[in-house]
């Protein structure tokens, strides 16, 4: 006897191998992971427990990441003496300095 799940949007039953419900086409996942920290999350999750990074429905943004931020749980942000004296030789040329 093979086992079903219950969809949680339309409350059809599914195979119990089935990813995606085949009357809605709902996610059918028992968990969610983290693409920062890989920590399984329950599917409802907005944000991961262990790390509060938001888990769908964001973009990333370039140049947001702040120093010591961790990426994809093994980049670790640093700023460098080189990219901050680079930042303020830019500011001083747009300044006329």
């Amino acid at each position: 006897m093979s086992m079903t799940k219950q969809c949680p949007n339309c409350r059809t039953s599914n195979r119990d191998d089935t990813r995606f419900c085949f009357n809605c086409a709902t996610p059918l996942v028992s968990e969610v992971l983290c693409p920062s920290c890989g920590t399984a999350n329950r599917p409802e999750a907005s944000f991961c427990h262990y790390c509060a990074t938001p888990l769908r429905g964001t973009t990333p943004q370039t140049g947001m990441l702040q120093p010591n931020a961790v990426l994809a749980g093994r980049y670790i942000i640093v700023r460098s003496e080189a990219s901050l004296s680079m930042s303020i030789c830019q500011g001083n040329l747009r300044e006329g300095r």
